[in-house]
Parts: C-alpha cells; structure tokens; sequence
C-alpha cells in the first residue's frame, strides 16, 4: 500500500517546511512519503539545473496564489494518480500531526475522512454545485482520500477557489461521497493546542499567529506526552 503525505505549500512559504521536516515529518515510517508542493508559472523558465527546490520539494505548473488552491489540490491529486499512490493525506505547511494517530485513523476503510466542518458555499463554487450548505473535511487540519477519491478530484472541471477543500467536498459529493467524520481524536483547525488535549490531536492548524518556532514547541509537548 503507497502511502502519500501531500504537504500543499507556496514558494512564500517555503521558510516554513524545516520545522515539519525536524518535527513531526521524521516520525513517518518509511513505507509512508511525503512532499511539498508547490506551484508558480514563471518558475518553468528556471527549474532546468536550478537549486531553488529540495528534493522532497516538487513544483506544479498552477499559480502559486491563494485564490488558486483548489486548482492546485487537483494538480496534487494528479500527481499521486500518475505516482500510483493508494491513499493520499493532504494537509497544510502550517499544520502540526501526529503521525502515530494519523495512520490509525484507519483512513484505509474510507475514501474521504477528516475533521468535520461545514459551510454555506462559496460563490465561486455556486454555479457548479448549487448546494446552499456543503459539509466538508478541513484542509487546515487535513483529510485523507482513498485512490478512488483523488482520482476524482485529479479529473474534475478546473475552479479557482481558495477554499479548496469546499472543492473537493463538493466534487465527491456530486459523485455519491461524503466525508466521514473521524471521531477517535480532536481535529481543532485554526485553534493552538494545548497542554491537555495535545496527545489527542490526529493534527491542528497551527493558524494563529504561526511561526515556525511554534511547531517546534507544540510538537515536543506531543511528543512528551505519548512517550
């Protein structure tokens, strides 16, 4: 089974990917990868010999805005698809996890599971899919697909939207799948973690106020309390 941890960044952000790889990254196993992502038309004309990205840092040809995220999460899809990856977990670069509850979230039994949330639809989306309201897995925390899943994300009508993961509710609910609401641990997207509830976090969106430093300290505490 290929498992992919799909990191969605931009070039802005690429000062942040050291704290992840010296946290919680490390703890992966070895059967399981992971990659940046990120996007920007006008690098095509320099990636040739250029040391601009990292080895685990790959670039796609989207623009690298925030109004362009859904079209950049279809890009990712598409690359696991051609990668021929089995299961995908998408998450953000300011997002802490843990990668123990992360693969015993049993996301092998589903094809979209993440932390719940909901929302009315975003205008951008309205047109395509006219559902007023639209549950939906928060990208800030992170959400597993299945193949079959990002697959349909991989070939579905391109949209500029940032709420890219309205997107990719709204594409597989249009196809019969909704996500399921992982239950076993706290998903708290945009909230800092404390002390108490750490060591029952899958992941958080460390949004507010996020520096890198904060990743550090948030993950030793994790890592403290599942020792």
């Amino acid at each position: 089974m290929k498992i992919l941890v799909a990191i969605e960044s931009c070039g802005a952000n690429r000062q942040l990917h050291q704290a992840q790889r010296e946290t919680w990254l490390k703890d992966l196993p070895a059967h399981v990868d992971y990659r940046f992502f990120v996007g920007g038309l006008s690098l095509a004309s320099c990636l040739g010999d250029s040391p601009w990205l990292k080895q685990d840092e790959l670039w796609l040809a989207v623009d690298d805005s925030y109004q362009s995220l859904a079209l950049k999460t279809r890009e990712i899809c598409r690359w696991a698809m051609d990668a021929n990856y089995d299961f995908l977990f998408k998450v953000d670069t300011d997002t802490l996890v843990s990668t123990v509850n992360l693969l015993h979230s049993s996301f092998m039994y589903y094809d979209y599971l993440g932390g719940h949330n909901a929302d009315v639809m975003p205008v951008s989306l309205s047109n395509c899919f006219p559902e007023p309201r639209i549950e939906f897995a928060s990208g800030g925390a992170g959400y597993w697909l299945s193949r079959r899943a990002f697959s349909l994300v991989a070939a579905s009508q391109p949209i500029q939207s940032a709420a890219e993961d309205v997107y990719v509710a709204a594409v597989l609910k249009h196809l019969g799948i909704t996500p399921r609401c992982f239950t076993g641990y706290k998903w708290r997207p945009g909230e800092v973690i404390d002390d108490y509830t750490v060591t029952f976090h899958l992941s958080s969106a460390l949004q507010k106020k996020y520096q890198p430093e904060l990743m550090y300290e948030y993950y030793e505490k994790m890592r403290r309390t599942q020792i």
